[in-house]
């Protein structure tokens, strides 16, 4: 697994627990809505109050219980990137993570 997260310019170095935290709450929020477990990667994005998230490369839609869902992931997006280095608050968040086959 590889995870990548990009604030505007900043694509800060992540440490061996911060890469495998990310990657698992990423791969924990798809579970959690249900979605065919990914195979190639994730993709979240956070900017503003609005928050898109792709799997394997298709779109997710995170409206179900009135955009509840939208706000835990942008909440918990927000809250384990906060306090890494070169993370802006409220600046737009990217998070990809990629997958080997059969992980």
């Amino acid at each position: 697994m590889r995870v990548r997260i990009v604030c505007g310019d900043c694509a800060p170095e992540l440490g061996r627990f911060i890469h495998a935290y990310v990657g698992n709450v990423c791969r924990g929020i798809v579970a959690a809505l249900r979605v065919e477990p990914p195979t190639e990667s994730i993709l979240l994005e956070v900017e503003g109050d609005a928050v898109s998230l792709q799997v394997d490369g298709r779109p997710v839609s995170l409206d179900e219980n009135r955009g509840f869902a939208a706000v835990i992931v942008r909440d918990t997006v927000r809250g384990m990137t906060g306090r890494l280095k070169g993370i802006v608050p409220g600046a737009a968040i990217r998070i990809r993570v990629d997958l080997a086959r059969g992980e």
